[in-house]
């Protein structure tokens, strides 16, 4: 899968480059939207995360194509070469340098306002998080009170059918 991982990582600075490029357009005019600014800044986020997510990624597919790759083609595709160490970090890199022209940019449009961006997406990134952990406790909690109800039941319908198997053989 290097070859996919590999392509995720281009479009994802694919991604980024075009965000950036987007947002000076709209920078530069006088009348700038800041929901078409919000969207791109969406963007630049998005790729800079496909590529570190893909920066982590490696797995026991990966490592079945690249021995396939390797029979078939007689290439190396091996996500420890030092081509696709090097393309990854620099990839990485450059997302991050074109973060800090977004960064520039918008502080020279309106000062302090990419701080104000990041702490509330981190913020917010927090509040979702905990929002899916209390989900996630009151669905456990929902669950385990239907098995005590079920759990209740049966024993009911076990005491009851004793009971009346009892009831049954006593009347004859």
């Amino acid at each position: 899968m290097v070859v996919a991982e590999t392509i995720a990582i281009i479009e994802g600075i694919g991604l980024v480059t075009k965000s950036v490029s987007h947002i000076k357009g709209i920078l530069k005019s006088k009348d700038a939207d800041a929901s078409q600014v919000a969207g791109h800044i969406d963007s630049l986020f998005n790729g800079h995360t496909q590529i570190e997510k893909k920066a982590k990624a490696t797995s026991i597919v990966s490592s079945k194509w690249n021995a396939l790759l390797k029979h078939r083609l007689g290439e190396t595709a091996d996500p420890n070469s030092i081509q696709s160490i090097a393309t990854l970090k620099i990839q990485q890199r450059l997302a991050d340098e074109e973060i800090i022209k977004v960064r520039r940019m918008i502080n020279r449009r309106w000062p302090g306002a990419w701080d104000e961006i990041l702490h509330e997406r981190q913020e917010r990134i927090k509040k979702a998080k905990s929002a899916r952990v209390k989900k996630r406790e009151e669905d456990k909690e929902k669950w385990n009170s239907l098995l005590v109800i079920c759990r209740n039941m049966l024993l009911l319908f076990i005491g009851l059918g004793a009971i009346v198997m009892y009831v049954v053989s006593k009347a004859k």
